[in-house]
């Protein structure tokens, strides 16, 4: 019993001096004082940037982009037309579409075929361009809020719409008036849709 004490007193006193060897974690001061700790700078911490942004800045983003996307929705349509591409006029009107002269709601595909009617008289003409058609420098997109600032936003046009105005190119190789050509309303976003016409 006693060899047994002995034994345990032995290894207990040398887990205690192992313990007390073991020299303490160094401290800021005694690493500057060592002239063998070499200093390493870690880069400074930088928070990713905000994903919305400044709210002006992002509003503006939005407009801008809207308005081109609107731009390049009704170019489209009216390269359709040109070519008598029944398909991408089906693709870029809504499905339900508003005459905003007078109001009136019409089925898509009522109105692709009135739109197709009118592109028919453009297939006699070969080579014609959009730019044949379109003064595209004269091209103007505004909200249908300020588009109507002094007459009633017809039903089912929203009030952040955009109205795009295609003057003709009166100097142009077709003087022809197609229907769906002076004005289209585009609804702007993911799923881009023209919802409205003017005749």
């Amino acid at each position: 019993m006693d060899a047994h004490r002995q034994a345990f007193g032995w290894t207990l006193c040398a887990l205690l001096v192992g313990c007390a060897s073991t020299p303490p974690p160094p401290t800021a001061s005694s690493r500057a004082s060592d002239p063998d700790f070499v200093a390493t700078e870690r880069e400074p911490f930088t928070p990713p940037p905000a994903r919305g942004g400044q709210t002006g800045q992002s509003s503006a983003l939005r407009v801008g982009s809207g308005e081109a996307q609107a731009r390049a929705i009704a170019l489209s349509f009216v390269r359709a037309l040109i070519e008598g591409d029944r398909g991408t006029i089906h693709a870029l009107l809504a499905e339900r579409i508003v005459h905003a002269v007078d109001g009136r709601q019409v089925p898509r595909a009522a109105e692709v075929e009135r739109c197709m009617g009118g592109a028919d008289l453009l297939t006699y003409e070969p080579d014609l361009t959009v730019e044949d058609l379109v003064d595209v420098r004269g091209v103007q997109v505004e909200r249908a809020e300020h588009y109507h600032a002094e007459m009633p936003i017809p039903v089912g046009i929203e009030r952040s719409d955009l109205v795009v105005s295609l003057p003709p190119l009166r100097t142009g190789r077709s003087r022809r008036r197609v229907p769906c050509l002076a004005r289209v309303y585009v609804r702007t976003g993911t799923e881009a849709r023209i919802v409205a016409l003017t005749r």
